[in-house]
C-alpha cells in the first residue's frame, strides 16, 4: 500500500508494539492494526486509500465478528448495512526544528508507573466514552511504561489530573493520539500546552516532523499550534 506520512507513521509505530501483543496485517491496498486487546471499543483501525468491495471481502474473509474503524483517504462508495459513517477528520502534519512557544504553563507530568497509567486510563476513559473499559484499557497500556518510543503525559490543573496525551516515534516522525482534557478543565489551554510539551520534548531529541488525526473541532486547537492538513480522511465503523 502507497501510504502517506501519516499512514506510514502509524504502520510503524504498531509494527514496532507487536511485542506488546499488537497485530499490523498488511495487503496491497491497506493495512490493519489490531489492539492488543481487541475486546476494546473502536481500537481495531484499517488504514485505506480507498474502500471497495476488494477490501470489504478481504475483511469479512479475514475478521469475523469484529468490529472495525475504517479510516480511508476517499468517500466509500459501498452500501452495505454494515457499514456506517462516523465523522469526517483530517490528517495533519507539523514540521518544526525548533522548540514551540509555550503560551501556557501548566504542570505536566510523564507516566511512569502502574498507578499513572491507572490514571491516564480513567481520563481517556471519561474523555473517549470508554467508562466501562477503563480496567482492561489499563491492563492493555501497562506494557508502554517500558517502551521509550512510546511516551505518555497527564496534565493538571490545580493538582487535578486534567488531561494527557500520548507521543509514538516512528522513523521520520512522531504519532501524537490519545489527546484529551476532561470537559470541565476544558477552554483553559491544557490541551495545546499538552501537545506543546510533547513535542517540546521530541524537537530536543532530534524529532522534527508530527502527524496525528483531527476532528473539524480537534483541527482548531491543532492549527493554533501550527499544524497543517496533510490529508481529508472519512472513517466509518465496520460490523462484521
Amino acid at each position: 500500500m502507497l501510504k502517506n506520512l501519516f499512514q506510514k507513521t502509524v504502520f510503524e509505530v504498531y509494527k514496532n508494539k507487536e511485542k506488546a501483543g499488537y497485530k499490523v496485517t498488511e495487503t496491497p491496498t491497506m493495512f490493519v492494526v489490531l489492539w492488543n486487546n481487541q475486546r476494546l471499543s473502536g481500537l481495531n483501525v484499517v488504514h485505506c486509500n480507498k474502500f471497495d468491495k476488494e477490501e470489504l471481502d478481504f475483511l469479512q474473509n479475514n475478521f469475523r465478528n469484529m468490529e472495525l474503524m475504517i479510516a480511508c483517504n476517499t468517500e466509500s462508495k459501498i452500501i452495505d448495512k454494515r457499514l456506517t459513517y462516523d465523522e469526517p477528520a483530517s490528517s495533519m502534519i507539523l514540521e518544526a526544528d525548533t522548540l514551540l512557544p509555550i503560551k501556557k504553563n501548566f504542570e505536566i507530568k510523564l507516566v511512569q508507573t502502574p498507578q499513572n497509567i491507572n490514571c491516564f486510563c480513567q481520563i481517556a476513559g471519561e474523555v473517549f466514552h470508554m467508562q466501562n473499559e477503563v480496567e482492561e484499557l489499563a491492563q492493555s497500556l501497562a506494557s508502554d511504561i517500558k517502551d521509550s518510543q512510546c511516551l505518555k503525559y497527564i496534565g493538571y490543573i490545580e493538582n487535578e489530573p486534567a488531561g494527557i496525551i500520548e507521543i509514538a516515534k516512528g522513523r521520520d516522525a512522531a504519532l501524537i493520539s490519545w489527546v484529551g482534557v476532561i470537559e470541565k478543565f476544558r477552554r483553559q489551554g491544557l490541551c495545546s500546552a499538552l501537545v506543546t510539551y510533547a513535542i517540546n520534548q521530541e524537537i530536543k531529541k532530534g524529532c522534527n516532523k508530527f502527524v496525528l488525526v483531527a476532528t473539524p473541532t480537534g483541527q482548531k486547537v491543532y492549527s493554533s499550534v501550527g499544524f497543517k492538513v496533510l490529508s481529508n480522511r472519512y472513517d466509518y465503523i465496520l460490523k462484521l
